[in-house]
């Protein structure tokens, strides 16, 4: 018969049997914190959250002062984004046609590039850029912010390919001087075109000699290309089956048009003024021999360096009868992503498109380096609310256009159109001629691609 063990014993052997207990279990399943008993599943995403991202990118700032402007807005996105190193290049226009071009046809291109914003369709028909569409929608991108037919040219078959980042438009640009001098309103530029024949006659100043010494508006001087002319007089050149249609009614009424006002100054005065516009290398407008002049943006800056106290006004482009059918030309930039194979450099890429592409970054770009950018909310700022022109231009980019891309005649606007328009200008062919002659030469162009490439 065995003695009962004392009670003070007996309870100093059950605390240290609780005490083992509890110390055994300090050391054992998912409670513990030290790395020795981590999951091989934790260990990686550790260690994937912590690894760098590099990425190279290749944009259109090569040097001076924008490409300065480009690397501290890197390296702003790379201390905002610790986990993503950037490497950048700048290429000339140049060498983008040729490196960049080439990088593409051979797949090696950088993880993201700025190209041209009229052709992304051809590079994402040929999956030389990657479809962000998945992207856009994850990170909520709202492409209504961007100027609208930037983000149609950014589009193939419904679904996005490329950021709208850079464009450009087209306003008219008038001397408030000669405005004054003639006796009109220096703050009422016209809206029709109409309007525009009247205000020349009124603008051309011809000599005692039958020499033209000021030309109130031409055609032929700026930027009004038969495109621009014919969508404000609502022509549309391309039909929605891809068909060239450039013998429509309301583009004969434009280039007539445009014959019409070229007559009121006369040929061979005006070649006369353009010959000696010509040998002297500068614009017609910063040296005040033409009152209206439509051109493109950058226009503001070249006032500013060459003619700072010329007293000017923009408008937006007249139109046929200055409500319907306003517009404009555009061009520019688009950033764009070329698939590695590695999910984690293209969503690098994409987070850094859409910081150069956000309102705050484009809002620098305007106000640093004169850019006009394609995210409308950028110019709600309060510095570019204050100018009276930069406000046209963020007007202007809600009617800007991009030519209608032709994978067979990629060129079809400069160099099928343009030179037939020109023809009637100078009396070489009637309006009716040049645009009919256009038209064929664009659809035989258009034969010889089907039968080379199927």
């Amino acid at each position: 018969m065995s003695k009962k063990l004392p009670k003070s014993i007996l309870a100093l052997c059950l605390a240290a049997i609780m005490l083992c207990t509890m110390l055994a279990g300090c050391g054992q399943g998912p409670a513990s914190a030290t790395p020795e008993t981590k999951t091989p599943e934790a260990s990686a995403s550790q260690e994937k959250s912590e690894q760098i991202v590099e990425i190279d990118f290749w944009h259109q700032y090569p040097n001076g002062a924008s490409a300065e402007f480009m690397t501290s807005l890197l390296d702003q996105f790379m201390k905002d984004h610790p986990n993503i190193k950037v490497n950048q290049l700048g290429l000339s226009m140049a060498e983008r046609s040729e490196k960049l071009t080439t990088a593409l046809a051979a797949g090696t291109a950088p993880d993201l590039i700025a190209n041209n914003l009229d052709d992304v369709q051809d590079r994402a028909a040929k999956g030389q850029i990657m479809n962000i569409q998945a992207y856009a929608e994850e990170y909520g991108l709202d492409l209504d912010k961007y100027f609208p037919d930037t983000v149609n040219s950014c589009k193939y078959e419904g679904e996005l390919y490329g950021f709208p980042f850079i464009t450009d438009t087209r306003v008219l640009f008038y001397n408030k001087d000669h405005f004054r001098e003639a006796g009109l309103d220096p703050e009422k530029p016209p809206k029709t075109w109409e309007e525009v024949k009247e205000y020349n006659e009124k603008l051309t100043i011809v000599n005692e000699n039958g020499e033209i010494e000021r030309v109130g508006f031409s055609s032929r001087l700026g930027e009004s290309y038969p495109w621009v002319m014919g969508w404000t007089f609502g022509a549309e050149l391309w039909n929605e089956d891809g068909t060239p249609n450039m013998t429509s009614p309301e583009m004969l009424e434009a280039l007539e048009y445009c014959v019409e006002i070229q007559e009121q100054v006369g040929l061979a005065a005006f070649d006369t003024l353009n010959e000696g516009l010509m040998s002297m290398g500068v614009d017609p407008f910063i040296n005040e021999t033409v009152s209206m002049s439509v051109k493109y943006n950058g226009m503001y800056s070249t006032i500013k360096e060459y003619n700072p106290n010329l007293d000017f006004g923009v408008a937006l482009i007249p139109t046929k009868d200055g409500v319907h059918n306003k517009a404009s030309w555009g061009s520019g930039f688009s950033l764009e992503i070329c698939d590695k194979g590695d999910a984690a450099r293209s969503r690098a890429a994409f987070e850094l498109a859409m910081y150069l592409c956000s309102a705050e970054v484009g809002t620098s770009f305007v106000l640093n380096q004169s850019e006009y950018v394609c995210n409308m909310d950028a110019y709600n700022n309060e510095e570019i609310q204050a100018d009276p022109v930069w406000q046209v231009f963020a007007e202007s980019g809600k009617y800007t256009r991009l030519h209608h891309f032709c994978a067979a005649l990629p060129t079809w606007h400069y160099g099928t159109l343009q030179p037939e328009w020109d023809a009637a200008l100078i009396g070489a062919k009637t309006p009716e001629q040049a645009l009919q002659d256009a038209q064929n030469n664009i659809l035989a162009e258009m034969e010889n691609y089907r039968l080379i490439n199927g």
